[in-house]
């Protein structure tokens, strides 16, 4: 088993390197969703731990799987879980809170924008969205594994496009 790596601001802005993925250890074994700090700015007031990569198939299936309150996703375990309700994804992140002793929350709809711009470094050739030249779709057909392309500066892999996230008003 690999050491938990404490989700720290110290690690804010460093989501891009290796040793600054963090997550948190689920009691009863196992561990939690990648995560990698942004630093305060923007729609953040303060540092906060996101989710590496969308929620996949295999993760919310382990919720599932443990909780009993879901039948697990039958796509691929490392394609994002798509077909949820928002109140299925805030009992996904009350779960991992109970689950990991730590606050899990979806994040405000200025947080995620915040997140997604990254410094403005968005990487539009990783985008996944449904793209159209006269007429013929040449991209964003099918969904991609979480962690397909490339990340933004912060570490985030497909924050925009793939499937649709789900956010808090705020």
């Amino acid at each position: 088993a690999l050491p938990e790596i404490p989700c720290t601001d110290r690690l804010a802005g460093y989501g891009k390197r290796k040793q600054a993925v963090c997550y948190d250890t689920l009691d009863g074994g196992g561990r939690g969703p990648d995560l990698v700090v942004i630093p305060a700015g923007g729609g953040a007031a303060k540092a906060l731990a996101t989710g590496r990569t969308e929620v996949s198939n295999a993760d919310y299936g382990a919720y599932c799987q443990r909780t009993g309150r879901c039948k697990p996703p039958t796509g691929a375990a490392e394609y994002p879980v798509t077909g949820i309700s928002i109140d299925d994804a805030r009992a996904y992140a009350t779960w991992l809170s109970q689950a990991t002793g730590s606050s899990y929350r979806l994040p405000t709809d200025g947080e995620w924008t915040y997140a997604v711009v990254a410094q403005g470094s968005t990487d539009a050739s990783s985008v996944n969205c449904l793209v159209e030249i006269g007429g013929k779709k040449v991209r964003g057909v099918a969904l991609e594994p979480v962690q397909s392309g490339s990340s933004n500066s912060w570490g985030l892999y497909n924050a925009l496009g793939n499937a649709q996230e789900w956010v808090q008003a705020g």
